[in-house]
Formats: structure tokens, sequence, C-alpha cells
């Protein structure tokens, strides 16, 4: 599989920049070295990935974690899959 077709390339120095990992019907993660030192975060929210993770994993349950950080329960899911999207064998 190319992983070309998730880049996005800079208009002027056609340099990629810019590279969307994960994506479903809850949102879109992505990875921009301009952002968080490339981090991966949720674009809707620009929280990390690892952050709405990590608040999942504390809280236990998605309302909580959405409400600490003020962002919607689907925007933690999004964060859940995609680490499940990384690591399969972890969520089975």
């Amino acid at each position: 599989m190319t992983y070309a077709r998730f880049l996005e390339f800079h208009p002027d120095t056609k340099l990629a920049c810019k590279f969307t990992p994960f994506q479903s019907e809850d949102g879109v993660v992505t990875m921009d070295p301009e952002v968080r030192f490339g981090e991966p975060f949720i674009e809707a929210t620009g929280y990390t990935a690892h952050a709405l993770f990590n608040a999942y994993q504390t809280e236990v349950t998605l309302n909580r974690a959405a409400e600490i950080y003020g962002v919607e329960p689907r925007h933690i899911q999004l964060a859940i899959d995609f680490f499940d999207y990384l690591n399969p064998a972890a969520a089975a």
C-alpha cells in the first residue's frame, strides 16, 4: 500500500508538509511538522491523539474524558480508534 495518497505537498517547495495517517467518520488525525512538532493530532480539536487517548484511559469513559477536554465524545473515540489502528494486537 502506498502512503503517498495521504500526503499533502507544499505548493511552493513541492515538499511533503502534511500527512493524514488515519481518518474515520469521527474525524481526521493529522501529522504536520508545523503543528505540535509533527505529533499526531485531532484536527477538529487541536489536541494530540495521545492526550485524548490518555484521558480516556484515565477516566475510563468517553463522556467523562470528553467533558474534561471540552470536546465531543466522538473525538475521544477517534483517538482510541487511531491507537487501535496503530497496534491492532493490543485492541484484541
